[in-house]
């Protein structure tokens, strides 16, 4: 059996993750033998006009299946910009009108070998389209047998 890294500080690392393309929502898989704490996730969401609001859901999955779901703060309307952050804060933001939504994931969520962050957007148009993608994490290297 591999010996587990052990719990000491991490390096700091920003994957930017390039945007999915119209319609489609963001999907990033870890790579094998690394740990994980997630810091932040950044993104800007632009909608086309529709009718439907927004519901911008962050999930974590392994092979097996979806292991968490997040629920965001409030909705994104049509036809507006808005960045999006998710990291572990003590509350969420609700915006009434900004451009940056704040939405909490628990502290010191960790996330190990391959599993999965993705988007889920409920309501999401051909035209919707997420930019400007980054990741940060705290990451461990897990050593070869």
């Amino acid at each position: 059996m591999a010996e587990m890294i052990p719990d000491v500080q991490g390096r700091i690392r920003v994957i930017n993750i390039p945007g999915p393309g119209g319609g489609i929502d963001i999907y990033h898989t870890q790579d094998a033998r690394v740990r994980w704490e997630i810091k932040s996730l950044f993104y800007l969401l632009t909608t086309e006009v529709g009718v439907a609001d927004r519901i911008v859901q962050l999930y974590i999955s392994n092979i097996g299946g979806y292991i968490m779901a997040f629920e965001p703060a409030e909705v994104q309307p049509a036809s507006t910009a808005r960045y999006h952050q998710w990291s572990p804060n003590e509350g969420q933001t609700v915006l009434t009108g900004g451009t940056v939504q704040n939405n909490v994931i628990p502290v010191g969520l960790r996330l190990n070998n391959q599993m999965t962050i993705e988007t889920i957007t409920v309501g999401l148009q051909p035209g919707d389209d997420f930019t400007e993608i980054a990741l940060i994490v705290e990451e461990w290297i897990e050593p070869l047998v």
